[in-house]
């Protein structure tokens, strides 16, 4: 496993990104990005005497930090549903339905290939009421991430 590969493993299982989720690493920089925006706007409107903007600004930034902690809530409790709706057997990458699709083969929407036990893995341990401990499940989702990665990177 090459560095690229071991560290997207890495960030997958520790979930700081989470295709299954709505989380992508673009996300994860928009809301840090927006929360360092908010507070160095709050410095700067004190230190320049821009006070009467003051609230109009915090609020218009707290407002963007908010929906961008809200979409991938939204995506989540939507995701959460269809996963239900179609046995688990969604593509982890793109979280497409492959229900009417074999047990094994590429994903018509990302390109990516699949294996139906891989995709029902993920999606168990992502959506799962009753939760494993954290070294099991990350030992699951470590291997199945693992396999994921291996199979959408297979050549065709």
């Amino acid at each position: 496993m090459d560095e690229g590969t071991r560290t997207e493993l890495e960030r997958l299982v520790s979930r700081r990104i989470d295709p299954r989720k709505g989380v992508s690493p673009t996300m994860g920089t928009v809301r840090w990005s927006l929360g360092g925006v908010f507070i160095a706007g709050y410095i700067g409107i004190n230190i320049a005497g821009f006070q009467q903007y003051a609230g109009l600004m915090m609020l218009a930034a707290l407002a963007a930090v908010f929906i961008c902690w809200l979409i991938p809530l939204e995506i989540r409790r939507a995701t959460r549903k269809r996963a239900e709706r179609h046995d688990n057997f969604l593509c982890p990458w793109c979280r497409y339905a492959l229900t009417s699709l074999p047990d094994e083969g590429v994903c018509p929407e990302c390109g990516s290939r699949y294996k139906k036990s891989v995709c029902q893995m993920l999606y168990q341990c992502a959506y799962r009421p009753y939760q494993p401990t954290v070294e099991e499940l990350k030992a699951r989702e470590t291997e199945a991430w693992t396999e994921a990665i291996r199979l959408r990177d297979q050549e065709s």
